[in-house]
Formats: structure tokens, sequence, C-alpha cells
């Protein structure tokens, strides 16, 4: 055959048998029933959403009148 390739017939063929290793919780840790994580969104998906939901909102982020007076003398 090819060099560094074995055949399926001896690749499960091993003279010591494999231990299993087996995880045990920690003694302190208590059976809870775990959550389910959330699917992550991809990068901008959030941001778009924001974008319009405060499009379609009419209260502003910053109210006018202090933002025209902060903006004003910068100008």
């Amino acid at each position: 055959m090819f060099a560094g390739v074995t055949s399926p017939a001896s690749a499960g063929t091993s003279s010591t048998p494999r231990r299993r290793s087996v995880r045990t919780a920690p003694s302190n840790s208590r059976e809870e029933p775990r959550q389910r994580k959330r699917p992550r969104r991809r990068p901008g998906t959030v941001a778009l959403q924001e974008i319009r939901r405060f499009q379609k909102t009419w209260k502003l982020l910053i109210p006018a009148a202090p933002f025209i007076r902060t903006v004003s003398p910068l100008v």
C-alpha cells in the first residue's frame, strides 16, 4: 500500500485496551438542569436591529435642546 497508510483491517487492532476517561461531577456541585445557550448572531445583526428600532421611535436618545446648547458653541 501507500507509505504511512494502514489498511482498515489493522486500524483498530491494538494489543492493549484503551481506558475511557470517566468524568465525575465535583462533590460540591448540585444537579441543576442546564439552560440552553441562545444561538449567536452574526456580527452586525443586533446593530442593524437597534438602528431599525430607534428609527421607528419618536423619542430622542439625547433631548434636542440640551444637544443644541452643547453643539452650537462648537460649530
